[in-house]
């Protein structure tokens, strides 16, 4: 038995078989304990059992021995709560950006570091082998996208620049599908999620300015050996890209110019929606009729106006005059397509 190298191993089986098989209402005992040894080629003895689970004690694992009638022992604490892991995985499978494969692949590793029984609860079905997440949810067809996030994180560390092609869906057969797409160049400074999906910022080569890719259009990402564009030449950024700053004036991944100062009248219904989008920094004044104004500065591009127009009239613009005159446009043009 002295001569089995996998007796070396034993600490770590019962470990694993604690985290795996015994919560505060799970308790496993020695008996299973050494089962679970023998199924993996060690052998051991009752009185050696508690040996190490003292020594796994000192380490600092939290076991605790049951009374009756759960006699046994079982770990009071894991590495992650229940309501963490629960967070993380309803998180993975409503992304629309990640895949069914990826998806699946990667909700059996967050249960993996929890007891069986608590991973069935949070995930019904992922105990077993075939297991899928629910079909019905929209999800991207990248497999690429794990290599594409690595390859982009090390051009940003590396301060590198990014090879890439990307693609957008057209209308084939009235399907929609990816087209051939086009080769890009350019120096990245951040990964950003926004509104479900996941962004790439940077500069393109040929433009003094900021433009935003989605990851999972992006494929062939390769992070090459050229040297990255500072980002002081492109934005007003020098030390640093502040991804919380620029998303709260770039809306809706819209790429733009220059910010200006905006000024919106807007129902008391929507405060919470102003302050999501513009923090509680800036000036707000409330009004009669239960109405209130706010000014900000944004980029005052597509994505600005239509995330204006999605509250109807619950928002309205009252400066600037370029930005008002444009959306009266936009609302002109779609009250003629609904005029027969």
């Amino acid at each position: 038995m002295a001569g089995n190298p996998k007796q070396k191993l034993k600490l770590l089986y019962i470990a694993d078989y604690l985290r795996r098989y015994s919560d505060e209402q799970h308790a496993v005992s020695v008996a299973d304990i050494i089962a679970h040894l023998e199924q993996n080629g060690v052998q051991a003895e009752r009185k050696s059992i508690y040996n190490d689970l003292s020594v796994l004690r000192e380490y600092g694992m939290p076991i605790e021995r049951g009374m009756a009638p759960m006699q046994g022992y079982y770990l009071t604490e894991t590495e992650f709560e229940p309501c963490e892991l629960m967070l993380l995985m309803d998180t993975i499978q409503a992304s629309p950006v990640i895949s069914q494969r990826k998806t699946a692949a990667l909700s059996r590793k967050l249960c993996s570091m929890t007891s069986v029984y608590t991973a069935e609860k949070l995930c019904p079905g992922i105990t077993d082998n075939n297991y899928h997440p629910a079909h019905s949810r929209i999800k991207s067809d990248n497999e690429e996208f794990y290599y594409s996030i690595d390859q982009i994180h090390t051009a940003i560390m590396e301060n590198r620049k990014l090879r890439f092609i990307y693609h957008h869906r057209v209308l084939a057969g009235n399907l929609p599908v990816f087209n051939a797409g086009r080769e890009f160049i350019i120096s990245p400074y951040a990964a950003i999620w926004h509104q479900d999906k996941y962004y790439v910022v940077g500069n393109y080569e040929k433009y003094d300015d900021l433009s935003h890719y989605r990851i999972d259009h992006m494929k062939k990402v390769q992070c090459i050996s050229q040297p990255a564009r500072p980002l002081s030449e492109v934005s007003d950024y020098t030390d640093r890209f502040d991804a919380a700053d620029y998303t709260r004036k770039v809306f809706n991944m819209y790429a733009g110019t220059e910010p200006v100062s905006v000024e919106l009248e807007c129902e008391d219904r929507l405060l919470e929606a102003m302050i999501e989008r513009f923090g509680i920094n800036v000036p707000y004044r409330q009004l009669a009729g239960g109405r209130f104004t706010v000014k900000a500065h944004a980029i005052a591009n597509e994505g600005f106006e239509n995330w204006i127009l999605n509250f109807g009239g619950g928002v309205v613009v009252r400066a600037p005059a370029e930005l008002r005159q444009s959306i009266k446009k936009k609302l002109a043009a779609m009250a003629a397509d609904y005029s027969y």
